[in-house]
């Protein structure tokens, strides 16, 4: 989701466990980040387990954000 031109929001990239290790996350960053590199800000949501892959990437938490929901059930 994205303005086009100051932000871009990734959500959630997920990949099948029996697919992971193997480039494909990395090959879908790539593209993503090639898509929007003319905006300024970029921001996605990690799991923990994952934000040492996304900081390969360029992405860093940042002090004093704090990710916000409303999750409501279907």
């Amino acid at each position: 989701m994205s303005d086009g031109v100051l932000t871009v929001y990734f959500h959630y990239m997920l990949i099948n466990p029996s697919y992971q290790s193997i480039g494909i996350g990395k090959e879908m960053m790539n593209i993503m980040l090639d898509r929007y590199k003319g905006c300024k800000t970029k921001v996605l949501i990690s799991y923990p387990h994952a934000v040492d892959f996304y900081n390969k990437f360029g992405f860093n938490t940042e002090d004093g954000a704090t990710p916000m929901f409303i999750s409501e059930m279907i």
